[in-house]
């Protein structure tokens, strides 16, 4: 409601701020994000200008964050920290001098409309465009092997095999625009 709010530019309405202010209390986020094998909890709290982000093993304070297309700059108690963040669907890939994090943000009122892929069915993971195609229809592949590069986001992806068999069908071409969950190419997978 409050992007609406936002985008309608009604400078009245109750929906256009966003600064976490509640009536009687705090006003709390829950955030669950999973990191490989492990999951993280975070509650954060409006505080000012920043947050206080709360994790199993303490409290840290955010005394400002400011956000520029991708990068992001954040005031970490006494440090400033800079990188890239960015969103695909419930994926946070944060880029930082050195180091690079994939997060999986859980939102249990998330109901993903796009069907779970069928075995045998290789599907986009993201919007983007096909630069490479590698293997033709009939061909025998191990598993891993790269079959399709997708660029995404200025990055590229390559789709690999997931089980050694065969490819019985492409269904994209080079320079195609597919969107997420779109079926790339239909795999038989061979014991």
């Amino acid at each position: 409601m409050r992007r609406e709010a936002q985008r309608s530019g009604d400078p009245f309405s109750p929906w256009i701020l966003a600064d976490g202010w509640r009536a009687n209390r705090d006003g709390v986020r829950v955030f669950v994000f999973q990191e490989g094998e492990s999951r993280h909890l975070v509650n954060a709290r409006r505080r000012g200008e920043g947050f206080e982000l709360e994790f199993a093993s303490g409290r840290r304070d955010v005394k400002s964050y400011r956000r520029e297309g991708y990068a992001s700059t954040l005031q970490l108690e006494d440090a400033t920290v800079a990188g890239s963040v960015v969103l695909l669907g419930s994926r946070i890939e944060v880029f930082r001098p050195g180091r690079h994090h994939t997060l999986e943000m859980h939102d249990p009122l998330h109901q993903d409309l796009v069907p779970e892929p069928r075995e045998g069915e290789l599907w986009a993971p993201m919007p983007g465009k096909i630069i490479a195609i590698l293997v033709g229809a009939g061909d025998r592949v191990e598993k891993d092997s790269p079959l399709l590069i997708l660029e995404a986001m200025k990055m590229e992806h390559t789709i690999r095999a997931p089980a050694r068999g065969r490819i019985a069908r492409i269904l994209c071409r080079v320079g195609e625009q597919v969107g997420e969950g779109v079926e790339l190419i239909e795999f038989e997978a061979e014991p």
